[in-house]
């Protein structure tokens, strides 16, 4: 049976910012009643600061990738790639993709931590699901860091792709198999780390027991992996 849900010690706070990266399990402790609007502001202005603060170094890698599945798009309906519709909206998403993401994705995450969690019984779910999803994702930030310090210091030859940066096995494929580095991106120890997270958060926020816990964190690494 899962543990009744009880009040932290202490109140949840801006310091959980910080604390979620080598205490995890005291700050989802303090999270019982969802809250999360702090944490998703702090991880939206980062993420956007980072985002700004890395872009000159990442956009020649992104233009790259962009330009590579456009060619191939291209080719199969035997035109140029100037032809191809749509072509500077794909430019401006891939661009604006980061920024995007920690806005939206916060709340598509909890959605489905939310669904998992009520399929499989976890007691608390649905008042914490935002605060797990949120602080799920702060791995991400150190990711996006340590890939535009990456970009600054490795050769252009180097850089074939944005999978070059991760930290995963697609680092390591040929960028033109493509679906291959979609999925092996998904093993990015950053990404894992966020299944970790949403682990301990499921129970230690939502009060629901380990096998619960494990289910909900690994389900949605595999709807993401989808």
């Amino acid at each position: 049976m899962s543990e009744p849900v009880t009040p932290a010690t202490e109140p949840p706070g801006l310091s959980d910012c910080a604390e979620i990266f080598y205490a995890p399990s005291a700050v989802f402790e303090r999270r019982q009643q969802g809250q999360w609007g702090l944490p998703y502001l702090v991880l939206v202005v980062v993420g956007v600061a980072i985002h700004f603060a890395t872009r000159n170094l990442m956009q020649p890698i992104i233009d790259a990738a962009v330009n590579r599945q456009m060619a191939a798009a291209a080719a199969k309906q035997h035109i140029s790639v100037d032809q191809m519709p749509g072509i500077g909206m794909v430019h401006f998403l891939a661009n604006a993709g980061l920024v995007l993401y920690f806005v939206v994705a916060p709340f598509v995450i909890a959605l489905v931590i939310w669904i998992v969690g009520k399929i499989a019984r976890v007691p608390n779910i649905g008042t914490t699901a935002l605060a797990i999803a949120v602080f799920s994702l702060f791995p991400r930030l150190i990711g996006m860091l340590l890939g535009g310090i990456e970009a600054a210091v490795m050769s252009d030859t180097a850089l074939s792709s944005p999978a070059a940066l991760t930290f995963s096995p697609a680092r390591f494929v040929d960028p033109s198999r493509t679906a291959l580095i979609q999925f092996l991106s998904r093993f990015d120890i950053f990404i894992l780390w966020s299944v970790v997270l949403t682990a301990i958060g499921v129970r230690r926020a939502a009060r629901g027991t380990s096998g619960q816990a494990w289910s909900v964190a690994i389900v949605l690494w595999v709807v993401g992996s989808l």
